[in-house]
């Protein structure tokens, strides 16, 4: 699963939320998302300029009283082994229930059986009963909404199988929904638009199994140590188009103008990757090794199928390869929804991705989303092939899959690229300091959502990069292949991983699985180097001072140093190095008279923690220009941007001028940042930076430029070249551009924003719905009304812009923009609409000048209906 969730977002740069590198991201004014579950997400900065606070309701944190306690969560108890699921389904829309006849083939696992014991949430029981040939016997059987306790008529015998008829309706729209991290709903099957009354949205059925969600809609073993095979029988109205685990085996066509079709998977896999979707989908169909692969889109998207999804069959050739194992299932698809409550979703051989990844080809240009692709492909060796066994064990589903991310982008694009955006999740785990005292591997929480977290993700992954740098490739490659094919279709804890790497390797290495992987936090290493004159040597002094908590880390790693010779010749030396002590002394090998101009340890960058190394300006520099290693590089880079402006200028020049003049994009950008945070360097680069924002090729260059422009840059020629920014192929670089239009010249920027209104997509709209929330004097409600509930995740973010600029209209303006929050309230499908909009409508009530509107009937009519509509 590819989680982040945006339930509010602020201090955001509004052209851009997507999944890809964001080295200079600051905004120009707040701007707030109500959503639930997006994807591929990075952290992006906080702005260094002054923004207008908007602000929603108050929020009063009492802290409890009480101490949480939180208890041992086992592996769930084999009793019953779900060897077959079949389903019959068909779909009440008006009521969104599943009308559903499942027959499930149990054998007892370890001892004979009297009851079966099912998981079901929130069923209206019709029928249960045991098939045995063409004889039915119906069974008795106990049931309190959340579990079936069936009481069988004999002892069923560890021979024996089951199989077990269940004719019921799923409620799922009435089941409690979540509060999770990854996942934000609880239902498991979803009816989106289910009566067509939303106009700016299709009408879709999709499930969503993890954690344990599925028996919302099918009565199952709901567990990630079951597995079993299936066949669902899904009928759908002919125009329909219907997608599940497997292959499409046959359609039926009814009389009444319906159809049945019939997938089949008859590979095991966990019940939560059981997965259906239904919608006005347009396949388009590509294949890998004569297997299907296709891509499942809305009409509108599907001329750009093979823009989003077309390197999907090289994505699953480079898993093939890297792990040994052959993509092990029947296809490969992938289909976009709407309202997905996460990312994306690793359902077998059938991908679920959120809304934000179907796009246009211009919109390619801004953000491919390969990242959250690739995530979900790797999950089908581990998460699917191979599945943890409990939620505990989760980083072997989800640190591997964003490991996986990184191991196709040092595959496809080389280890510089990989290394950079790999940076990233190191970044986002250091930030989250309440994650600290969390282990990988953690036996104790509170709910399972609990754990998709920083820690099973981002940390994760820099775990395994880690071990391999621990075992070496070849042994980290043999490894994998290893659990891959020893547990495949089966379940695992993370001391089979320890296994195979064992095995490969032929190290022990309880002391590595124990530390990074069942310890919590990460190692501080504080590094210097001193010359030892009286023995002629140099000495490295490294002292461990992370939280005593998380006791002393054990870590093999090397130390570059840059020697200084006699001729005035110098060289990069590289020595293996390993600490283990909170404080030790590391000699250097003996090099008579040379000097050491810098050093700096982790040179490849595989430690997950934080390095503060000591030593002056000029051996930072060194570093910068040496150090062939992201992270070594980035921290010198780091060390010379906070130096003293006054006393190290040169240096910084030198450094910035050094970074423009690469060839490597994510340099330049590196260079935007620093110019941004030593202002003063603006005047002196504002050429170069001109020239990369009209001509460079890199869409992030471009948009990063136009922003520095519009924040540093003066008068005409500033104005000037953010017109030209307008005219740019990326809809992020026209959305800068605009709005640091507004900071050069409002008023020529709430023109060009009239003539870019028709412009179809949701960076501009977004972009200049908060645009004239901030500046625009005239009346807008015919403009928010062409726009409201359109651009999919962005759609409250638009209708957020709508309530900040009536916050500063008349009374005239207020009365005719509420029939339209009125209609638009009416109409829409979300399932938040009433939280959103009495958070909105109390905003706007308290910041808004115009008390007598507010005490109009029809206001406080349309205030109590969304009050009980959120009370209920």
């Amino acid at each position: 699963m590819k989680s982040c969730s945006f339930t509010l977002i602020f201090n955001m740069k509004i052209p851009f939320i997507a999944a890809r590198i964001q080295h200079m991201r600051t905004n120009f004014f707040l701007f707030i998302l109500l959503l639930s579950g997006l994807s591929a997400c990075k952290i992006i900065k906080n702005p260094s300029t002054p923004i207008e606070k908007i602000i929603l309701e108050d929020v009063v944190v009492t802290p409890s009283s009480k101490k949480v306690i939180l208890s041992y969560k086992p592996m769930e108890t084999r009793v019953v082994d779900l060897v077959h699921t079949k389903l019959f389904l068909s779909f009440d829309y008006l009521h969104q229930w599943v009308n559903g006849t499942a027959v499930l083939s149990l054998t007892p696992y370890a001892y004979a059986l009297s009851q079966v014991k099912l998981d079901a949430h929130g069923f209206t029981l019709l029928r249960v009963a045991q098939l045995k040939g063409r004889d039915t016997l119906t069974l008795s059987y106990d049931y309190d909404s959340l579990k079936l306790n069936v009481s069988l008529a004999s002892d069923l015998l560890l021979k024996d199988t089951l199989q077990l008829l269940i004719q019921y309706i799923a409620k799922p729209n009435e089941i409690k929904t979540g509060t999770g991290k990854a996942i934000s709903d609880a239902r498991g099957l979803y009816f989106i638009n289910p009566l067509g009354t939303d106009p700016n949205k299709p009408r879709q059925i999709w499930s969503q199994g993890e954690t344990e969600y599925n028996s919302g809609w099918f009565p199952t073993v709901d567990a990630p140590n079951e597995k079993h095979t299936q066949d669902i029988y899904l009928t759908v109205e002919e125009k329909e188009t219907t997608l599940s685990n497997g292959l499409l085996k046959d359609t039926k066509h009814n009389l009444n103008g319906t159809k049945t079709d019939h997938w089949q998977q008859l590979k095991p896999h966990a019940p939560y990757l059981t997965m259906i979707a239904i919608g006005n989908f347009i396949v388009t169909k590509d294949t890998w090794r004569n297997k299907e692969v296709s891509y499942y889109l809305e009409p509108a998207y599907a001329p750009y199928a093979r823009t989003i999804f077309g390197k999907t069959p090289q994505m699953i050739e480079t898993f093939s390869k890297i792990t040994g194992v052959d993509y092990p299932w029947d296809k490969f698809s992938q289909v976009v929804a709407r309202d997905f409550v996460s990312g994306a979703m690793e359902n077998t051989s059938a991908v679920l991705h959120y809304e934000m990844v179907q796009h246009t080809d211009r919109e390619h240009l801004d953000n491919p989303h390969e990242d959250i692709i690739v995530h979900e492909l790797f999950h089908h060796w581990f998460g699917d092939l191979v599945t943890c066994r409990s939620w505990s064990n989760l980083p072997l589903n989800e640190s591997f899959a964003t490991y996986g991310e990184y191991l196709y982008n040092e595959y496809t694009y080389g280890k510089d690229y990989a290394d950079m955006v790999f940076a990233k999740n190191l970044e986002a785990y250091l930030r989250s300091k309440n994650k600290y005292q969390e282990s990988p591997i953690r036996n104790y929480y509170a709910e399972a959502d609990d754990v998709f977290d920083v820690v099973s993700y981002q940390k994760g992954s820099w775990i395994l990069h880690q071990l391999r740098n621990e075992v070496g490739d070849s042994a980290f490659f043999k490894g994998i292949n290893r659990y891959l094919t020893q547990n495949a279709y089966g379940t695992t804890d993370i001391h089979n991983l320890r296994q195979a790497m064992e095995w490969a390797s032929g190290k022990d290495l309880q002391v590595f699985f124990t530390q990074w992987f069942l310890g919590k936090g990460h190692p501080e290493l504080q590094i210097a180097l001193k010359r030892n004159t009286e023995k002629n040597r140099y000495e490295l002094e490294v002292k461990q001072v992370q939280d005593s908590s998380f006791g002393l880390f054990t870590i093999n790693t090397e130390l570059a140093y840059v020697s200084l010779h006699a001729d005035g010749t110098s060289k990069v030396k590289t020595i293996p190095i390993t600490i283990q002590q909170a404080t030790e002394t590391i000699v250097l090998p003996p090099i008579g008279h040379e000097l050491i101009l810098s050093y700096w340890i982790d040179p490849k960058g595989n430690i997950p923690g934080v390095i503060v190394e000591t030593k002056d300006p000029n051996s930072w520099m060194f570093q910068a220009g040496l150090a062939t290693g992201y992270q070594a590089k980035q921290r010198a880079i780091k060390a010379i941007s906070n130096l003293p402006y006054e006393k190290d200028s040169s240096i910084q020049l030198k450094l910035i001028t050094q970074l423009l003049s690469s060839s490597l994009y994510y340099d330049q950008l590196t260079a935007l940042d620093l110019i941004e945070k030593l202002d003063t360097f603006y005047a002196h680069f504002e050429p170069q930076i001109i020239d990369m924002a009209l001509h460079n090729k890199v869409v992030e260059v471009r948009d990063n430029s136009m922003y520095l422009i519009g924040y540093k840059g003066k008068g005409e020629l500033a104005k000037s070249i953010l017109l030209q920014g307008l005219k740019d192929s990326s809809y992020e670089v026209m959305a800068t551009s605009l709005q640091s239009l507004s900071i050069t010249d409002e008023t020529l920027c709430l023109q060009k924003c009239i003539g870019l209104e028709s412009i179809q997509t949701a960076t501009l709209q977004r972009t200049i719905s908060w645009l004239y929330a901030s500046h625009a004097k005239d009346n807008k409600n015919a403009y928010y009304k062409s726009v409201l509930g359109k651009f999919g995740m962005y759609r409250n973010s638009i209708l957020n812009a709508y309530f900040t600029y009536l916050r500063n209209q008349n009374k005239a303006v207020l009365e005719e923009a509420l029939p339209i929050l009125e209609n638009y309230y009416t109409l829409s499908s979300d399932r938040d609409k009433a939280k959103t909009f009495r958070s909105f409508l109390k905003t706007l009530q308290a910041k808004s000048k115009e008390t007598e509107f507010f005490e109009s009937v029809t206001f406080k009519a349309f205030k109590e209906k969304v009050q009980t509509d959120y009370a209920n």
